[in-house]
């Protein structure tokens, strides 16, 4: 306990002179279902770090993203409505369940470019598509079509699935109207479940179209 308390410290003195956050996907936990509730809970809600992540957030000069676990993690403090981290989770709050197939996923999926708002898509054009690799257990976002629809008009839903005609689809995991990636309203915060940091020159070169999202390339 005492090193982790160290290391909290230490990832909050970071934060305060941090311009930009990109976590890359893994398992935590062995990706069990709730994992991401633990860290949430216990790292990011801390007494530590949470006011130092509050800040950067706050900072109107600082981008972060969050692919995968993170992205489970980011859900739980829940800051994609307005920037601020959420102490308690109400009823009616979006969720990340467990994919409808209750297994864990990996495909190398085809995604479609629905909002450039964010800074991490100002080199792509608005319905660009990308293969991109997902893998994960938990990634059905569940929200009403009333919630989807002002994500949507506000421009939050960044990336969709589609499937092997570029239709839309959930099948991979049940996602709600096909989400893969949503922002924060300013796009600064970003959570995603594929994982384009997965993919390098030399990776899938045998499957067709193209894989490399311009931001992480």
């Amino acid at each position: 306990p005492e090193e982790q308390k160290k290391s909290r410290v230490e990832f909050a003195k970071k934060l305060w002179t941090t311009n930009m956050f990109i976590v890359p996907g893994g398992f935590s936990w062995w990706d069990e279902p709730g994992s991401s509730w633990i860290w949430a809970v216990n790292t990011f809600k801390s007494d530590e770090i949470r006011d130092s992540l509050q800040a950067f957030f706050d900072k109107k000069d600082t981008l972060s993203c969050w692919i995968c676990n993170w992205a489970q993690i980011l859900n739980k403090l829940w800051v994609i409505d307005n920037g601020q981290i959420k102490d308690v989770l109400e009823q009616e709050d979006t969720i990340i369940a467990h994919n409808d197939r209750l297994n864990h996923e990996t495909w190398l999926v085809k995604n479609r470019v629905t909002s450039i708002l964010s800074p991490f898509y100002s080199e792509d054009n608005l319905w660009e598509d990308y293969m991109i690799n997902m893998s994960h257990w938990e990634w059905n976002f569940q929200m009403t079509d009333e919630q989807f629809e002002i994500y949507e008009k506000n421009w939050q839903i960044a990336l969709q699935y589609r499937d092997e005609n570029w239709d839309s689809t959930n099948k991979y995991n049940g996602s709600h109207r096909w989400i893969a990636w949503m922002t924060s309203p300013d796009g600064r915060i970003a959570i995603m479940m594929p994982h384009p940091e997965r993919t390098w020159l030399n990776v899938a070169k045998n499957v067709p179209w193209e894989k490399l999202l311009p931001f992480f390339n």
